[in-house]
């Protein structure tokens, strides 16, 4: 995927884990409930850098983006309250 995109309003959306913000990991109840007690930094390292989904928040308008199942592309999914203030 590329580390940032254009948003409809006009911000750049960095994708980038260390350098964007307002990145989220979403992960599945099935995928917390495979794991395995006691649970180690490597389980929860590969859950949330492997097998999760990203969601980023543009800060220009609000609007979140999916990253694409199907491709490497992020999909506009829903505005969210008003323009968030910085």
């Amino acid at each position: 995927m590329a580390s940032k995109f254009t948003c409809k309003c006009g911000y750049t959306v960095c994708t980038n884990a260390f350098e964007g913000h307002g990145i989220y990991a979403l992960v599945t109840d099935h995928e917390f409930d495979l794991l395995k007690e006691p649970i180690t930094t490597e389980e929860i390292t590969k859950l949330l850098w492997v097998k999760s989904r990203r969601m980023v928040e543009c800060k220009g308008c609000g609007i979140l983006y999916l990253s694409s199942m199907d491709s490497n592309n992020y999909i506009p999914y829903k505005k969210v309250g008003s323009k968030p203030s910085t």
